[in-house]
């Protein structure tokens, strides 16, 4: 391999330009949006200051996920494991809780990537892009839970008295109906911000950052051929500025992605048997969770994955230009002295990286047969476990 140490770290490439409206934009503003409450987390284990209010929501919802996830395990463990519906649950929320607190303790080098995306990405957003934006961050975060809640009391004021004891822990209060109202407020906040609201929005973010990250690259300058063989060391820069912030991307988001995926697939499996149920009890209103799962982790899931395997695309249609770049380089008749071989020997290492990939912690690659291997996983123990042994409430 070529020696790149000499090349210069310091002089910025001009065709890295910020620019002041675009998708990141948006994205910075959305994620210190919601990074306030997870940095409230943080505020109340380690006695920052914080303000009450603050503190109050946050230890809400801290205490809501904490209390309903022990009641689904203690349920999970006295069915010996054998109500699949109670452990998937627990299994999305306890993935949803890991998510949270790994962006508690990255934040600074989640709002460092975003800035620093914003010095490579030089394509203002355009007007459709940036209304689809604000369209899915306002259905996420407002029109989808009144549309949830709505629906659930309406179907809950049928049977109150199981919803109620399942959040009292099976207790025998015989006055309920001052904490009625209280609980299905409460719960409604609690589930919905941690099942729908922050994974959904968090795979907003990552779709964007990715996508913005294959529009940088896509759109790096490669000529067909070369007048002057500085240019040629431009070129290789701005790849390698490219590329060393894909490899510190992954290292934030490789975490962070790994129980995303694990709640998207664990949230499509519960609403696999959720339909079953709702299709065995032939009461249509009980679809509205499902439905809902289902819309928000099977985009979340698509999503992710297409946007995290686009990068790796851009980067393949990218060497492919490169290597037709050196080939029309030896086509020429010129004779090249030695410094401008050793610039053709640096465009030859470059093409020789190895290929630059999103991971889910290292486990398995963001590629496009990922969502057919899930797909089908999903549906062969969906089936299984229907057959064998039917979920039941």
């Amino acid at each position: 391999m070529a020696d790149t140490s000499y090349i210069s770290q310091k002089n910025p490439i001009k065709s890295f330009k910020e620019v002041e409206h675009s998708e990141l934009d948006i994205v910075e503003k959305i994620s210190r949006l919601f990074i306030v409450y997870w940095h409230t987390n943080l505020s109340l284990f380690f006695n920052l200051n914080c303000c009450r209010f603050a503190g109050l929501f946050a230890i809400l919802m801290n205490f809501g996920f904490i209390y309903s996830s022990f009641i689904l395990l203690r349920i999970a463990i006295k069915t010996n494991f054998g109500d699949t519906q109670f452990v998937i649950t627990f299994l999305r929320g306890f993935a949803s809780l890991c998510i949270w607190y790994i962006v508690s303790f990255k934040w600074k080098a989640y709002f460092k990537a975003i800035h620093q995306l914003k010095r490579l990405n030089h394509e203002s957003v355009s007007l459709k892009t940036l209304t689809l934006i604000y369209i899915l961050v306002i259905g996420i975060t407002i029109l989808l839970p009144i549309m949830y809640a709505v629906v659930e009391g309406y179907a809950i004021s049928y049977n109150v008295n199981l919803f109620t004891d399942f959040w009292l822990a099976g207790l025998h209060i015989e006055d309920k109906s001052a904490l009625q109202e209280m609980l299905l407020f409460l719960v409604f906040i609690v589930y919905y911000a941690q099942q729908f609201i922050f994974p959904s929005v968090l795979s907003l973010v990552y779709c964007l950052l990715t996508w913005n990250i294959s529009k940088a690259t896509k759109s790096l300058k490669i000529p067909m051929k070369i007048q002057k063989y500085e240019t040629l060391l431009d070129i290789i820069e701005q790849r390698r500025k490219l590329a060393e912030f894909v490899k510190d991307f992954e290292t934030i988001f490789r975490g962070i992605m790994l129980w995303l995926t694990v709640y998207n697939l664990a949230s499509l499996f519960a609403a696999f048997l959720m339909f079953v149920d709702v299709s065995k009890m032939k009461i249509p209103i009980e679809a509205n969770e499902p439905i809902h799962i289902l819309i928000s982790s099977s985009a979340s899931f698509l999503g992710t994955v297409l946007c995290g395997a686009m990068v790796p695309e851009s980067f393949a249609v990218l060497k492919k230009r490169l290597r037709k770049l050196r080939q029309n380089i030896l086509a020429g008749n010129s004779p090249m002295n030695g410094m401008q071989m050793k610039y053709l020997m640096l465009l030859e290492s470059v093409i020789d990286e190895e290929e630059l990939f999103f991971t889910a912690w290292g486990f398995v690659n963001l590629n496009k047969s990922l969502i057919l291997s899930a797909m089908g996983a999903l549906i062969t123990y969906g089936v299984l476990i229907v057959q064998l042994k039917p979920t039941s409430y």
